[in-house]
């Protein structure tokens, strides 16, 4: 009881000011080089990710399109987006190349029937219960997912591998709780509802302006409003991991035998 107490404790030491900024520094740059390696290595997802979007939200109008198959791809790309963030932000002595992630694939096939559960409980956490509380064990959740990826990731790929992150993960949550809880409650009520302000007045502005021009205006306004939607909401993304990963790698380095 007592290490869980000084766990506890030292979690919250990362929010004075001295170490919060330079923990807010280090996460600012594992975003930015996250964002050049996801370009520079992924840019062919990313249009694959763009096209097939465009495909399933105006193939409507063009042919019918099966609503379960739709949520199944939407599910996959971004499951794959999840799992590349993950590499492309966390430290790594190897070159992240396109041969960087695909050596990881099968990490990824191992993680996901766990992901998927992970994806579940959260949105059913979120369904069941109020919004606060429902939201509040939702990135609970999700950060148990988060850090057992990122002890999956660090580890030989085999299933008791898997086990061990997983254990690990929720040792991690429960270790520093006080820390989650501050950070559950800044995505809750910060940076999630800051990017969805954000979305919404550029929905409302851009369909405002459309209504002044002409369809082809308006087409190439909608491909423009969609595009930086995109890239905000990858960026939410990309912050998230950011934090989650560089808390990970402290943690780590500060409580190595208590994980190992």
């Amino acid at each position: 009881m007592s290490q869980l107490l000084k766990s506890w404790a030292d979690s919250l030491k990362i929010f004075y000011p001295k170490n919060l900024k330079l923990f807010l520094l280090v996460t600012l740059n594992s975003v930015w080089l996250g964002f050049k390696v996801l370009f520079k290595s992924l840019w062919w997802f990313l249009l694959l990710d763009i096209a097939m979007m465009a495909l399933l939200v105006y193939g409507n109008h063009l042919f019918t399109l099966n609503q379960i198959y739709v949520n199944y791809i939407l599910v996959a790309i971004q499951a794959f987006w999840v799992f590349f963030i993950y590499l492309a932000v966390r430290p790594s002595r190897e070159r992240k190349t396109p041969v960087y992630f695909l050596s990881y694939f099968k990490y990824l096939l191992y993680f996901s029937p766990f992901l998927f559960v992970v994806g579940f409980l959260t949105t059913k956490t979120s369904a069941f219960f109020d919004y606060q509380v429902g939201s509040i064990l939702g990135v609970f959740i999700s950060l148990t997912g988060a850090f057992s990826m990122l002890f999956f990731l660090d580890s030989d790929s085999s299933i008791k591998s898997l086990m061990h992150s997983i254990v690990r993960g929720f040792k991690m949550l429960c270790y520093n709780f006080p820390f989650v809880f501050v950070l559950a409650s800044l995505v809750i009520y910060g940076i999630r509802p800051l990017f969805d302000f954000i979305i919404r007045t550029m929905n409302i502005f851009f369909t405002s302006v459309c209504i002044d021009y002409s369809s082809i205006i308006c087409i190439m306004l909608g491909i423009g409003s969609f595009l930086l939607i995109k890239g905000l909401r990858l960026v939410m993304l990309i912050l998230l991991v950011s934090i989650y990963t560089n808390f990970y790698v402290k943690k780590v380095h500060d409580q190595f035998k208590l994980y190992f």
